[in-house]
């Protein structure tokens, strides 16, 4: 029978926790008002999902999963960040109002992280 050897990626695992709370914090604001991606439900729940799946292909060492749990996310973001800038782009008012939050720059941050990390783990596995 042979040994399974899982050896845990911890920036995996570090990316993966960062990914899971930025839907939390403030994705974008306007003076004191803000607005989390959690805050519009499926979004958020999608990139906490992206992120729980990272952090398990992390904690098995498996750097395509965390590959594809990085461009999950990206994909949540890019869509995301897609229809806000279509909602404010014909209001310059506005536009010139919104600004991004700590939120948006941690989801595509860990987004670009997760795919870099799961890259590095599969380069060192050949």
């Amino acid at each position: 029978m042979k040994k399974l050897n899982i050896t845990p990626n911890i920036p995996g695992i570090i990316v993966a926790i960062i990914m899971a709370i930025s839907p939390f914090l403030p994705f974008i604001s306007m003076g004191r008002l803000s607005r989390a991606l959690i805050d519009g439900g499926g979004d958020g729940v999608f990139v906490v999902g992206a992120a729980v799946f990272g952090l398990i292909f992390a904690i098995i060492g498996l750097g395509a999963g965390m590959c594809i749990s990085g461009l999950a996310a990206g994909f949540i973001f890019y869509i995301d960040n897609g229809s806000v800038a279509e909602r404010i782009g014909e209001n310059a008012f506005a536009s010139a109002l919104i600004k991004n939050d700590i939120g948006w720059y941690l989801l595509i941050g860990s987004a670009v992280a997760m795919f870099i990390v799961g890259i590095i783990a599969i380069v060192k596995k050949k």
